[in-house]
């Protein structure tokens, strides 16, 4: 299917798959009511209460064990209310997806829900907005019980003014030492930390383990630093697998609109980009007159990794792994749905974000291949991934799957040459089984032909103006019938 919109999309683990597991010997709640309370029903908050108690709570069932509490049936806004929900066993909260549910703390002043404890919690399929904080950590969500997953979520419009404190995070934050936190396919928009000293718009994190992968940041600000992420003092190095930072702000000079980093921060296949004030990074670094090779030793305050991509050179990726991009712009749309869950910047034509990844191969916050993006389309594409929450495809792809000829009526193109300003026929019968033919101006300068030695043959990496993007093998009887226009 095409690149930007359609795609191989790959089956979401569903409740009951995702629960086998981790939920044995548990119960399931299910949410009946989109009301914060209500006698005779079970509300999102009573189902909570009798996960932590495992005891029946008005109409919602006892826990037992890791529970799962069910909303799948459920539409609209919760309305959290003053109260926040605080959760104090394991459990796992399962919504019908991001943009069919919204938990809502607009009438909360801060930590709308919040774990404490020795508890593992995963929240998934819902949109959790609109607290209006005004503490140090007056946050949509506040972990600090041991473990927190969130997948295929999204959180948006959560704003902290941090009152007497200054504020720490707008969408979440902790400082509690025991807290892990696991963040996929999730999107992270227009999330606000406000006022002096005011750190990590989305995300203020100074806890234990913090993972990342295949999750959007785009439109969070902060007044003082890390309009997107702010991370250090935890023990062990956040890492981001293909994360996209667009749009985000800091309102400190040089405070990173992206991301603060104050100790080591691996980066791999990750992209920074479109930060509308403060550079994409801001790196604490005690010494700066340490060589690149000490400066990235732990708590030095240094990013690190592979394959990454920054549009400007505040991150000092040239000075950090391989396969680094700087000050290369990474041609993203405008945040949109572009299918899946949640919303997504989907990489123009020509971006240097397609294929763009890791040839060792993109991986998920267990160190494993990632198989899918943030969508749920299935990943990578080609031979490497690209960059950034997003895999692409090209819908014109499909109409040409079988090539059977390449002609061009003007001078040959020999192996080496730059196909900028070809203009190339393909004529196919695709999988419908109906001949197309698709004619196409080549644009970048960057796609190649190239020879095979063996066969004598040679492959075309090629692109065109309509959004084409594919790479084509020729046998040595079709290599020469190429011209450039």
């Amino acid at each position: 299917m095409g690149r930007g919109g359609g795609g191989r999309w790959s089956t979401a683990l569903g409740i009951g798959v995702w629960c086998w597991a981790r939920c044995a010997g548990a119960n399931t709640i299910t949410v009946n009511t989109t009301a914060d309370s209500g006698s005779g029903n079970c509300t999102l908050r009573e189902a909570i209460a009798a996960a932590n108690t495992d005891a029946a709570v008005d109409g919602c069932g006892a826990g037992a064990g890791t529970d799962l509490i069910d909303l799948t049936a459920q539409s609209g806004t919760i309305d959290v209310g003053a109260t926040s929900y605080a959760i104090t066993s394991s459990l796992t909260i399962a919504g019908p997806g991001a943009r069919a549910l919204r938990i809502s703390g607009a009438n909360n002043a801060g930590q709308t829900i919040r774990t404490d404890g020795a508890v593992d919690v995963t929240i998934q399929d819902v949109t959790i907005a609109d607290t209006q904080g005004t503490g140090g950590y007056a946050n949509c969500i506040t972990p600090c019980g041991d473990a927190l997953t969130l997948r295929r979520v999204r959180v948006t419009n959560c704003v902290n003014t941090g009152g007497m404190f200054s504020a720490a995070g707008a969408a979440l934050a902790s400082n509690c030492q025991n807290a892990d936190l696991t963040v996929v396919d999730s999107l992270f928009d227009d999330n606000h930390a406000v006022g002096s000293g005011a750190h990590g718009g989305a995300i203020n994190w100074g806890a234990k383990a913090l993972r990342i992968a295949n999750t959007t940041f785009s439109g969070n600000t902060s007044d003082d630093l890390g309009g997107g992420l702010l991370m250090g003092g935890g023990p062990s190095p956040p890492v981001l697998e293909n994360v996209t930072f667009v749009g985000n702000s800091a309102g400190a000079s040089g405070g990173g609109g992206a991301i603060a980093t104050f100790g080591r921060t691996i980066l791999h296949d990750t992209v920074m980009a479109g930060t509308t004030a403060g550079g994409n990074c801001y790196l604490d670094v005690p010494n700066p007159n340490l060589a690149p090779s000490l400066r990235n030793a732990p708590n030095g305050g240094f990013v690190s990794g592979n394959y990454n991509l920054s549009d400007d050179t505040s991150c000092d990726l040239a000075a950090n792994g391989t396969g680094n991009q700087e000050n290369i712009a990474a041609q993203l749309g405008t945040l949109a749905n572009n299918g899946g869950s949640t919303d997504t910047h989907l990489p123009a034509a020509g971006s240097p974000l397609i294929g763009g990844g890791d040839p060792a191969g993109c991986l998920d916050t267990a160190g494993m291949p990632l198989a899918a993006d943030q969508r749920g389309q299935a990943r990578p594409y080609g031979p490497r991934c690209d960059l950034g929450s997003v895999e692409t495809d090209t819908e014109a792809t499909t109409t040409t799957t079988t090539v059977t000829s390449t002609t061009s009526t003007t001078t040959t193109l020999l192996p080496g040459t730059p196909l900028a300003g070809a203009r190339l026929q393909l004529s196919g019968r695709p999988r419908d089984g109906v001949a197309r033919t698709l004619s196409m101006l080549v644009k970048s300068p960057a796609i190649d032909a190239a020879a095979d030695p063996l066969t004598g043959g040679g492959s075309l990496r090629i692109a065109s103006g309509n959004g084409f993007d594919a790479t084509i093998a020729l046998p040595s009887s079709q290599w020469h019938r190429l011209g450039k226009a």
